[in-house]
């Protein structure tokens, strides 16, 4: 046998490896993850995908940041999984698989081009490999001497493979035996036909899901730069856009200065509260277009970034549109505090909080004279810290503290405590909250069907309680935040 064709059997053996982890993660599913309460061995399938992606893969471009972006998201999956903490790993597991074919950690650009890319091609990847055809996908062919011969032995193993079914069913030794292999490989009681064929087609469907991961592809990806870095308007137009935009925001401003923050008299039929509630959103839309127009307005190098009167009043614009997210978070604080806080008001906060950031990006962007390049790798870092963060923090035990202790039962100027929300909405991380609350409450007014506000923290908190106690019974429910809850839990008993 030539080199060319040890290769062939060495890339045979490896198509086979492949196949036999996928199946593996499928089993794994199978058994430790499917119906079950969503906890910590979610971060432990991610970590041994990760861990067969780099042994099978090989990690030829892989840097501590790709790295850290898969740590960080088996750790949120392991603390406390969520949308945010999945997102985080899917994001992490996408970028160490790109790792091991080529390097794309030049630039934020760069690396969600490549997020991108591989995520549309995960069905494409599956069906290059398995079927073989053109390599258009830049999927190397590999695989192609392997399915080449395993097409010989498609209809022989599918004739075989229905005897053998028709031997189980019809013999009972035989049928014996393949429950017993049942049961070991996916656990159970009594063996079940159409549990078994619901458990190999769930097992099938994990492992195709897995395979793009452990047959990664090299998608070639240019190293391009977003189309941004271009001569835009004339100077002159740029300036008259620059001064009639800071007009704009200067009314803005100053109406936000004289009533949010000077305390300026409201026409009688809107209230304060309303006033903040009603100019978030548009606001918040309005500063993040300025980050856009700046940068469409001064690129990079241009004339209009080179001219000193345009810089001015581009840092006059940013530093007004700067005070407008603040009076944007006056504003949600102020209605917060009138209406109580929600995973919605929540979102919208660390939107502001990020729009806000983003735009001092912007303005460092104009000082040091970077690119467009260096502003969306800086942005694109600062969500995914936040993303972080976000996925770290239990904001539902936060909310229900907040809206507890600022309620007009226990003294607060908040309204009175939406009781159903923290159940329905927050769930368990409630728990201690409502528990201070039962304890603290003063005022019984807002009585539902003759029972008091104390009674209904009470019941919320029982039945939460209850709930969250069926749900640690199982140990695949087991999550870091979930044990700390627990804990408190049980100092309150």
């Amino acid at each position: 046998m030539g080199f060319a064709g040890t290769l062939n059997a060495e890339r045979r053996f490896t198509t086979v490896v492949k196949i036999g982890v996928a199946i593996g993660l499928g089993i794994m599913v199978e058994r430790l993850l499917y119906d079950a309460p969503v906890g910590w061995l979610y971060g432990v399938f991610v970590a041994v995908l990760l861990t067969a992606m780099l042994v099978l893969n090989g990690t030829k471009a892989l840097r501590p940041l790709n790295v850290l972006i898969a740590i960080a998201g088996i750790s949120a999956l392991i603390i406390d999984p969520h949308w945010a903490s999945f997102l985080l790993a899917f994001l992490g597991v996408v970028t160490v698989a790109l790792t091991t074919q080529a390097n794309i950690a030049k630039n934020a650009w760069h690396w969600l081009r490549g997020v991108g890319q591989f995520t549309l091609m995960m069905p494409g990847i599956l069906i290059v490999t398995v079927f073989g055809g053109s390599n258009n996908l830049a999927v190397p062919n590999v695989a192609a001497s392997f399915v080449s011969g395993a097409r010989q032995w498609i209809f022989p193993s599918v004739l075989a493979s229905m005897f053998l079914f028709l031997f189980i069913i019809g013999n009972p030794l035989m049928f014996d035996g393949a429950a017993s292999v049942f049961d070991f490989l996916i656990g159970g009681g009594n063996f079940d036909l159409g549990g078994l064929i619901m458990s190999v087609a769930r097992i099938g469907m994990i492992a195709l899901l897995c395979w793009p991961f452990l047959f990664v592809p090299d998608l070639n990806i240019a190293e391009t730069q977003p189309e941004l870095e271009r001569e835009g308007m004339s100077l002159g137009m740029v300036i008259r856009t620059l001064i009639l935009c800071n007009v704009v925001f200067g009314l803005q401003n100053f109406l936000d200065l004289t009533i949010l923050w000077g305390g300026g008299a409201l026409p009688q039929d809107l209230t304060l509260s309303e006033y903040a509630h009603q100019g978030t959103y548009p606001l918040a839309i309005a500063a993040v277009l300025v980050g856009a127009f700046v940068i469409l307005l001064m690129p990079a190098g241009g004339k209009a970034e080179k001219n000193r009167n345009a810089r001015w009043l581009t840092f006059l614009w940013l530093g007004q549109t700067g005070f407008l997210a603040a009076s944007c978070l006056k504003r949600m604080d102020m209605y917060i505090s009138a209406y109580s806080l929600t995973y919605l008001r929540v979102v919208a906060i660390i939107a502001i909080v990020l729009i806000a950031i983003g735009l001092l990006w912007v303005f460092l962007r104009l000082v040091w004279r970077r690119s467009n390049g260096w502003l969306f790798t800086a942005s694109t870092l600062t969500a995914l810290a936040l993303l972080f963060i976000g996925s770290m923090t239990d904001i539902g035990a936060r909310i229900a503290w907040y809206n507890v202790e600022h309620s007009r039962d226990v003294g607060g100027t908040s309204v009175h405590l939406d009781v159903a929300y923290l159940r329905d909405e927050v769930g368990p991380s409630a728990i201690p909250a409502l528990a201070w609350f039962a304890e603290n409450v003063r005022s019984n007014i807002g009585l539902t069907s003759g029972r008091t506000r104390k009674d209904l923290a009470i019941y919320a908190r029982d039945v939460l309680t209850l709930d969250f106690e069926q749900t640690m019974t199982d140990e695949r429910a087991w999550t870091l935040r979930r044990h700390f809850l627990a804990q408190r839990i049980a100092d309150l008993e």
